[in-house]
């Protein structure tokens, strides 16, 4: 027996909902309400809404911890049919236009240990609050696809005596264009910027100190980095096991400005530029069954003197066709020749749903 699709009444009342979620920022609250609030009717074989929700929690050592929560939603103008495959692939083998927007916010917590400034608390908390929208063309009957990013970001930055954080701020955009080189395979290339400005204000001489030289210092600094990728994503299938092959290689350069006002002798300022560093990514994903995906990726980062190397692996799993979760596990070590960095480890859980 066929089950009838969502009317567009029901369709324009989840949206509702979800803007509503939004304004709140109610952000994990209101991705696990999405989730569960999916009608039936959605399991009929096509979605035309992507909705998420989730949270995430990392520890770096013991100096710092970090708890995230996000919530994205994604509209289709061509319904997706989820039947050519397992339904994680769903949007690789059935590809449309859309359109997406997902709001995040980070509390980033640093435990200061050893001598304490006076003044100063041990534990200072960074909430960071990011917003991204984008969209993607696609052209079927030239397998052709390209669209962009814009994410903003704004950190809440924690007072410290003596340095008085004024603002930061970041902003991002990201270009691409890709095509399908068959029904399995996909070759994306793109192009980013991402700009951070910080201003902050510096006292040279806190009271109750007495110094030779003293004042407030204005210093802005602003770094910009300009990155080009190429990524590619693969589906192969072995008799009844459905894989698919995916990575990238990242070039990544910038420069950064340092400016003050009044400009101290003890402070530089000025321009330099960042040096090139590449950053490569793979992967493998195995469908066991269509509802059920496990991954695992690797990322290294060569970055001159200090080389990042990151591990991942996740579980994703649709109970209902409409309905799935996932669980993800991830720890990038930092290696140098003249320190040593504790690892970031990191897991998280997001639910997904669709009508």
């Amino acid at each position: 027996m066929d089950i009838a699709r969502p009317t567009r009444r029901s369709i324009i009342a989840t949206l509702g909902g979800v803007i509503r979620v939004l304004r709140r920022r109610g952000l994990l609250a209101g991705g696990l309400l999405a989730c569960g609030c999916i009608p039936g009717a959605a399991g009929a074989g096509e979605f035309s809404w992507d909705l998420s929700g989730g949270a995430s929690q990392s520890a770096t050592g013991d100096t710092l911890d970090t708890d995230g929560s996000t919530l994205a939603a994604t509209y289709y103008f061509d319904s997706v049919d989820d039947s050519q495959g397992p339904y994680s692939l769903a949007t690789f083998f059935d590809p449309a236009s859309r359109v997406s927007l997902a709001i995040a916010r980070t509390k980033a917590t640093t435990h200061l240990t050893g001598f304490v400034p006076p003044g100063v608390a041990p534990d200072l908390t960074t909430t960071t609050d990011e917003y991204t929208i984008g969209g993607q063309y696609w052209l079927s009957a030239s397998k052709w696809y390209a669209g962009g990013t814009y994410t903003t970001r704004n950190a809440d930055l924690p007072v410290v005596t003596g340095l008085f954080v004024t603002r930061a701020d970041s902003n991002a955009y990201r270009v691409f264009a890709g095509k399908y080189l068959g029904p399995k395979t996909s070759l994306e290339l793109g192009l980013s910027r991402s700009v951070g400005k910080l201003g902050q204000i510096v006292d040279l001489c806190p009271p109750p100190a007495v110094c030779a030289i003293g004042g407030r210092i204005d210093i802005e600094s602003k770094t910009v980095n300009d990155d080009i990728d190429l990524r590619f994503v693969h589906v192969r299938r072995f008799r009844s096991l459905t894989y698919s092959l995916f990575g990238g290689v990242t070039e990544s350069s910038g420069h950064s400005t340092i400016e003050a006002n009044p400009t101290p002798p003890v402070l530089f300022t000025g321009s330099g530029n960042i040096r090139e560093h590449w950053t490569y990514s793979f992967g493998a994903e195995a469908f066991p069954t269509t509802r059920l995906g496990v991954r695992v990726g690797y990322t290294r980062a060569d970055n001159h003197s200090v080389r990042n190397d990151s591990y991942d692996v996740a579980a994703t799993w649709f109970f209902k066709r409409n309905i799935g979760i996932q669980v993800s596990w991830s720890q990038t070590q930092a290696h140098s020749d003249f320190a040593t960095f504790p690892n970031d480890d990191t897991t998280s859980i997001r639910f997904i749903g669709r009508l």
